[in-house]
This record gives C-alpha cells, sequence and structure tokens, in this order.
C-alpha cells in the first residue's frame, strides 16, 4: 500500500499500526528530511517548525500541527460502549 500510494503521486504516504520506522515516519516533499518520526503512537524527531514547514528547507507540510509534538504515547484509553446508547 505504501509503495502503490507513492507511486500514485500521494506525497506524505505513512503507515500506521505497522512496526516500520522508515515507512511508519513522514518525510518532507522537498528535500527528504525527517518531518514526524513514528514508533507505534510514539512521536520521535520532530522536524517541523512552529508553522508547520520543514526545518531544513522550509517546506510546508499541509495540515494542522500544533508548534511542539504532542505526548499521546501508547497510552491507552478505555472504551464503555455504555457511554453511546
Amino acid at each position: 500500500a505504501y509503495d502503490i500510494a507513492g507511486a500514485a503521486g500521494i506525497r506524505h504516504v505513512y503507515l500506521g499500526n505497522v512496526d516500520d520506522p522508515e515507512r511508519s515516519t513522514t518525510w518532507c516533499s522537498g528535500c527528504g528530511a525527517r518531518l514526524i518520526e513514528r514508533r507505534g503512537y510514539t512521536l520521535g524527531a520532530w522536524g517541523l517548525t512552529p508553522e508547520g514547514c520543514c526545518q531544513v528547507c522550509a517546506t510546508p507540510l499541509p495540515g494542522r500541527f500544533a508548534p511542539l509534538p504532542g505526548r499521546w504515547g501508547n497510552r491507552r484509553w478505555p472504551v464503555r460502549l455504555s457511554d453511546f446508547e
């Protein structure tokens, strides 16, 4: 799926729910720098400016980003089905 999406011209492809650090990372479409490194739900390297641009070449990454990475991590939240009835 990763290779197919890239071949179709999608610029910011990344895999989720897979232990593949290289393909779970978002790379800059301008210079190839690492923008958002992921390992599961944990963020590693953060290569974005507070405005959401690449720190190396200033290419903007489409989306809305906080100035700093969040700390969601590998936490689990309980889901109670009775809350949705």
